[in-house]
C-alpha cells in the first residue's frame, strides 16, 4: 500500500515539474460560433383616462366590458410572429406605494353607499394584441355596467422583447 501511495505522489510531482516551461505558440483559428444575437426588449408606458374607455357589449348586448385601445408601431410583425408580449397593470403610479401586476388582473372591491347599502365586485382586467395595436379590457362582475361607471385612470407597462 505504502508502495501506491508513493508512486501516486511521484506522478504527481512529475506532472507539475514537466508542466513548467515557456507558452507555446497559439493552435490553429476554430470555426465560427453560432451568431451573437441576444433578447431585445422595449418597455412602453401606456396611461388610459376617461375618455380613453370605450363600452362594449357582446353581438345580443349583453355581457357589457369596456376597453382601450393604443396604437404601439412597435408592435410589428416580427414581435407578433416570434417575441413576447407581456402587459403590467401599476397601482398608485407616481407614489411610494406603487406596484406593478402582470396582467390579467382580478381585484374584488366594494363601495359603501350606506350603512345599508354597499355593492360588491370583481374588476378584471387583460389584453390583447395585434401588430401595431393593444386592446385593454376592464370587466367588472355583479352589477349593470353603463357608461357613467366607466374605469377611470389606470396606467399600464406594456413589455415587447424578441
Amino acid at each position: 500500500m505504502k508502495k501506491i501511495i508513493y508512486a501516486l505522489i511521484a506522478v504527481f510531482t512529475l506532472t507539475i515539474v514537466s508542466c513548467e516551461g515557456p507558452q507555446g505558440p497559439a493552435g490553429p483559428q476554430g470555426p465560427q460560433g453560432p451568431s451573437g444575437e441576444s433578447t431585445q426588449w422595449k418597455v412602453i408606458n401606456l396611461h388610459a383616462d376617461a375618455s380613453n374607455w370605450e363600452r362594449r357589449t357582446d353581438a345580443n348586448g349583453y355581457n357589457p366590458f369596456f376597453v382601450a385601445t393604443f396604437d404601439v408601431p412597435e408592435l410589428d410583425a416580427f414581435i407578433y410572429d416570434s417575441g413576447l408580449v407581456q402587459c403590467y397593470i401599476e397601482y398608485d403610479s407616481g407614489t411610494s406605494y406603487a406596484s406593478q401586476q402582470l396582467l390579467p388582473s382580478v381585484r374584488h372591491k366594494e363601495e359603501v353607499v350606506s350603512a345599508d347599502e354597499y355593492y360588491l365586485w370583481t374588476e378584471t382586467t387583460d389584453f390583447d394584441y395585434t401588430v401595431g395595436n393593444v386592446n385593454i379590457y376592464v370587466t367588472y362582475s355583479d352589477f349593470p355596467t353603463d357608461a357613467s361607471i366607466a374605469p377611470g385612470d389606470m396606467d399600464f407597462r406594456l413589455v415587447l422583447m424578441w
